[in-house]
């Protein structure tokens, strides 16, 4: 496992419903190079807009090796730009891309419900929540309700 920022894996939960998580951080340029489509194709414009480069921003991810749970969260920390430009930023790229963004409030949190229309017709996990706080912008990735909830409170 690659671990390049441990200070941006601890912003992401070790543990959510009942399960163990595994926890990493890489460059984002590395994350991108390791997938195809998805919400890979949406960073490279999104940080275009303030100045950034994916080889710049560091990536942490949380994930569920035991895949019990359909269940996966990010958090791109891109330092110097306020939470409201984070999401807005990325909702505006996510949009010009054809993809649906609806404003949703679930739990204490208000976010972005951004849904990847390929991913989501070929039967996959096509629905993000997104949402930011301070210079980091979170991503959830869950068709689990309680698991988005549990997950956007401990992040709140």
């Amino acid at each position: 496992m690659v671990h390049v920022n441990a200070s941006l894996e601890g912003k992401l939960p070790g543990m959510i419903g009942g399960v163990t998580l595994c926890t990493l951080s890489m460059p984002l340029s590395t994350f991108i190079a390791s997938t195809k489509g998805g919400d890979s194709v949406l960073y490279t414009p999104w940080l275009a807009k303030f100045g950034k480069t994916p080889d710049q921003i560091d990536l942490a991810a949380t994930v569920d090796l035991t895949q019990t749970l359909n269940f996966h969260e990010q958090a791109i920390e891109v330092p110097g730009v306020d939470a409201a430009a984070l999401a807005g930023g990325f909702a505006t790229v996510a949009r010009s891309k054809k993809w649906p963004v609806t404003p949703k409030s679930i739990g204490p949190v208000s976010v972005l419900e951004i849904v990847d229309p390929a991913t989501d017709a070929a039967g996959g996990l096509g629905t993000a929540y997104v949402f930011a706080k301070s210079d980091i912008l979170y991503i959830v990735v869950t068709d689990d309700a309680s698991l988005l909830i549990n997950a956007l409170s401990d992040l709140h």
